[in-house]
């Protein structure tokens, strides 16, 4: 076994508390920003953004209706901003980050995954919440993939088709495991928003709505 930058390796798996595709992790496990981050700036206020065009609903994961994160110059600040994923790029939606092609855990404290990419196995943090409070648990996740694959927007079967199985081995931990091992899939299920599954159980997830 080995350790270093926080990273776990034992034999041909390795625990991390992020993921690089193809180099090293540029910021340790206890790190506590980005370097380009200042941690002493003001907080509070507000923030207006400029869209072009309008929107006839606030759910983004469906093919049907028109959402703010459909509206040019607004795609990357729209309601999606209100879930959170496993995994967060080190400088999200802008291209001059720091660490290209990096990402770290943000509802996951930690990954794991093989040498081959054939699976991945994510912990969540255990204080985790959605913006109702509510915790956040591997149930979620594996309601989150399933929805999105069978009522979805087309283009999540499309970034989710080499996924062939997810799984909640416990409350907090969920394995994802691939049709080929890729070293983008760690990834590209990071990214995915994680939704809330007390709130979509009751609600129509199909549903075009304001």
């Amino acid at each position: 076994m080995a350790l270093f930058l926080g990273v776990v390796c034992h034999a041909e798996v390795t625990r991390s508390h992020g993921y690089h595709p193809f180099g090293d992790l540029k910021y340790p496990a206890d790190f506590s920003h980005f370097d380009y981050v200042n941690p002493d700036a003001p907080k509070g206020g507000s923030i207006t953004l400029f869209g072009n065009g309008t929107f006839d609903s606030l759910n983004p994961y469906i093919l049907k209706g028109r959402s703010p994160a459909d509206t040019p110059g607004m795609q990357m600040y729209g309601v999606t901003e209100l879930a959170d994923s496993l995994l967060m790029g080190s400088q999200p939606h802008n291209p001059l980050g720091d660490e290209a092609g990096a990402a770290y855990g943000l509802i996951a404290e930690w990954l794991e995954y093989p040498e081959d990419r054939s699976w991945c196995v994510f912990r969540l943090r255990d204080q985790a919440r959605f913006h109702d409070g509510e915790p956040i648990r591997a149930d979620d996740v594996v309601f989150t993939f399933n929805i999105l694959r069978e009522k979805g927007h087309p283009e999540y079967s499309l970034r989710l088709a080499d996924v062939d199985s997810v799984e909640a081995l416990d409350e907090r931990t969920v394995r994802f495991t691939f049709t080929e091992g890729r070293r983008d899939l760690p990834l590209l299920v990071g990214a995915i928003p994680i939704l809330p599954r007390h709130y979509w159980q009751t609600h129509d997830f199909e549903r075009s709505t304001l």
